[in-house]
């Protein structure tokens, strides 16, 4: 690895205090150095273009993160992977490449938390080497994909688009995640929100939303509220406005999110635009149970408020109790 490229691009998050569980874990990690490395003659194959050595080697951080082998979904992901880009025609590229591609890189969170990040990395290689990289999306990239590259400032001509078989590249451009664990390195979080809201700045968006937004996921096909017009009745008068995610634009939905200083609403990828936001409430709504602590961890990293609601599953949706978010909106308005 070229000397100049051995930067420790992290920073510790701003509010994990001593007392969270995470904090523990994100001091240890902080110990170790992020890297940004190219290597030579590397096979990419398969749907999730897993990355191969010359020596046969599986290269893990093209796969799904340094944790790919801790469960059975993701080791079956990547062998299939593996197995079925082996059966595909051989292609040849001299350029210098980025995948941007694993079994996650469709689902909205992980494209903005874990691989959008990454484009900080081949930044700096590109400044310190003068080497243009060449960045591999996945096939059939959704249009907010194409969007949040357009925002940080790639077009068509940056990237091609993967289809899925066995190509050996010359030289592989590999950036270490930019996340231990589940928890985001607040300086490369810091990096895409500056650079993405710089450019909203410039971007032809809708008219302004109200400031306090409740993502209703009305347009879902899970985790819906079923007493959804009982609960916008209870919220509206403090001033929340519903947001439907796809009567809006990605950036219009980055956009929102960057201005809005209280934002509530059930689990889902869309919360994921909390990224872009700063000086604000996340309230997140929950079934029986909690799915997942990510917009917890993700909060904390962000320096942002987080709570949350628990109601009661029905099938695949969530009922709320709305003297619940009554109560909840006044001691936290209060």
């Amino acid at each position: 690895i070229d000397e100049r490229l051995q930067v420790d691009l992290s920073e510790p998050p701003e509010g994990l205090s001593q007392e969270s569980p995470h904090s523990k874990i994100q001091n240890k990690k902080l110990l170790e150095k992020d890297f940004i490395l190219t290597m030579c003659d590397v096979k990419l194959l398969g749907p999730d273009a897993v990355g191969i050595s010359r020596d046969g080697i599986i290269l893990e951080l093209t796969a799904a993160g340094d944790d790919t082998f801790k469960t059975h979904h993701d080791t079956a992901a990547l062998a299939s992977s593996i197995y079925s880009g082996l059966r595909a025609p051989k292609r040849q590229s001299t350029e210098t490449k980025c995948s941007l591609v694993n079994n996650y890189s469709s689902v909205y969170y992980h494209w903005i938390v874990d691989i959008l990040p990454k484009i900080q990395g081949i930044e700096l290689y590109e400044s310190v080497t003068g080497n243009n990289v060449r960045i591999i999306i996945p096939p059939n990239p959704p249009s907010w994909m194409i969007t949040s590259l357009n925002l940080l400032g790639y077009d068509s001509g940056d990237w091609e688009v993967w289809d899925g078989g066995n190509e050996h590249v010359e030289s592989l451009l590999i950036v270490s995640r930019r996340k231990h664990g589940k928890i985001p390195k607040y300086s490369s979080i810091k990096w895409l929100r500056r650079k993405v809201r710089h450019k909203l700045n410039t971007h032809d968006t809708s008219d302004e939303f109200s400031k306090r937004v409740f993502v209703s996921r009305r347009d879902a096909d899970w985790r819906r509220l079923v007493n959804l017009d009982r609960i916008l009745d209870i919220i509206e008068p403090y001033g929340f406005e519903e947001f439907i995610p796809t009567n809006h634009s990605i950036a219009e939905q980055m956009h929102t999110f960057s201005e809005a200083d209280f934002i509530m609403g059930p689990h889902g990828s869309n919360l994921a635009n909390i990224v872009f936001s700063s000086d604000c409430v996340v309230c997140e709504i929950f079934g029986d149970s909690p799915r997942t602590a990510d917009y917890w961890i993700l909060s904390e990293a962000l320096n942002i408020e987080y709570t949350f609601l628990k109601g009661t599953s029905h099938g695949k949706d969530i009922k709320i109790n709305p003297e619940l978010v009554r109560s909840k909106l006044e001691k936290i308005l209060k």
